[in-house]
């Protein structure tokens, strides 16, 4: 059973070589002092936790560190930002 509600990880984690191979270029930069930003952003349900937990789990560190923000949990799903009323 395919569950959507949790990320990804190890053996069922794939098709994403060329995401995670740019996520390890990154972070041997930021492990030689080299510091980067990055920010993983798109629709719903299509892998960006999982991939983040997969490139924490490959390439973190104790000098690096991977962090994930779910804004979802403060917010409702059908929430819409309005146009500016001036």
């Amino acid at each position: 059973m395919f569950r959507t509600n949790i990320p990804v990880s190890s053996a069922r984690f794939h098709d994403r070589a060329k995401a995670l191979e740019r996520l390890k270029r990154l972070s041997l930069d930021v492990k030689r002092g080299e510091p980067r930003w990055l920010a993983i952003i798109g629709p719903r349900k299509i892998g960006k936790t999982s991939l983040l937990a997969e490139a924490a789990q490959r390439f973190g560190s104790a000098k690096l560190r991977f962090v994930s923000f779910d804004v979802f949990d403060a917010m409702p799903a059908g929430w819409r930002r309005t146009a500016d009323p001036r």
